[in-house]
């Protein structure tokens, strides 16, 4: 588990920040030479003396590698679509902008389900900790119900046809959960049943799993109990739902079929990860004291996706852009 990758000057931050923001504000200045070096240069300067005023120029900023692997699941996810954005006649800045846009309601979405959830654990603390998403607590399936009904609706505002570009992007959202897996594991959070499998792993003092293994140990421990890591498996069983979904992507035979193919195999992969897992407990008691909320809404997802299956295999339709005037 490394929860802080390397300690980030700020100096680089705000040089960076700088030069991006001063070079964004020249683009119509784009006839005079050397124009954008310029902004950016007064861009980083301008910042630097910030810096300077503020005291904050000996200052370092932890990254860490829970938001680091978000991060990359993102660029990883947009540049998957990107790629392949022109097969479907879609400009290859709207992945960009649906990616954006995902990621802010999908963070939301994510950030809510969890405080729903697990409700008891903010009710008696300070209520600005719902807020602190850099602390953890993010829920894969808040993310994808939020971030694909912003994708619907961008779909439809800006006439792209909608069952076909979920097609294209799906395969971006499993490649962007598997990189939030590593970083779950980073942070010791979403962790498993105690094993004794070669494999098995143990988190130290600071993570989730061990303040949840605590009282169960013995005194002076400073480590958990071997156990599942079950942020691994999620981590193996998206990267090949992603790659398989990409592979087969200029193969399907109808519009719908990647989408239906997801929802089933995310669902029955979340399904068989939660088995292992020893963070959530059942998520409706009355109806079965071993079935969490996520398994219960991977079997949701399992019909939906035969069901979208059966569906769009009947209309037997793949989209095929209209060719552009010459």
């Amino acid at each position: 588990m490394i929860q802080v990758l390397f300690p980030l000057p700020v100096v680089v931050i705000l040089v960076l920040g700088g030069a991006l923001l001063g070079g964004a504000v020249t683009p119509g200045l784009e006839r005079i030479r050397w124009a954008g070096w310029a902004g950016a240069a007064a861009g980083a300067a301008v910042f630097l003396l910030f810096g300077w005023w503020r005291g904050w120029l000996e200052s370092t900023v932890p990254v860490r590698g829970y938001g680091t692997m978000i991060l990359l699941g993102f660029l990883l996810g947009v540049w998957m679509a990107r790629s392949r954005a022109h097969l479907l006649g879609i400009p290859p800045e709207a992945c960009l902008d649906v990616g954006l846009l995902g990621a802010i309601c999908g963070i939301i979405g994510a950030r809510a389900f969890h405080v729903i959830q697990f409700w008891d654990l903010y009710r008696d603390r300070d209520l600005m900790e719902i807020f602190r998403v850099w602390h953890g607590g993010l829920v894969f399936y808040g993310a994808f119900i939020c971030a694909v009904t912003a994708t619907v609706i961008y779909c439809r505002v800006k006439k792209i046809p909608i069952v076909p570009f979920l097609d294209l992007a799906l395969p971006s959202v499993m490649a962007g959960q598997a990189l939030g897996r590593l970083g779950c594991f980073t942070r010791g959070c979403c962790f498993g049943k105690t094993c004794s499998l070669p494999w098995a792993v143990q988190f130290p003092e600071g993570s989730d799993a061990f303040s949840a293994y605590q009282p169960t140990l013995p005194f002076g421990a400073n480590v958990t109990a071997p156990i599942h890591p079950t942020q691994l498996y999620a981590f193996v069983g998206a990267a090949l739902v992603a790659a398989f979904l990409y592979a087969y992507w200029p193969r399907r035979r109808f519009d719908g079929q990647i989408l239906g193919l997801m929802l089933i195999m995310g669902g029955a992969t979340r399904f068989a990860e939660e088995l292992l897992r020893a963070d959530v407990g059942p998520g409706i008691p009355s109806l079965s004291n071993w079935l969490t909320i996520a398994q219960w809404l991977g079997m949701a997802l399992i019909l939906a996706g035969a069901a979208c299956l059966l569906v769009c295999s009947r209309k037997k339709q793949i989209y095929v852009p209209a060719p552009k005037p010459i």
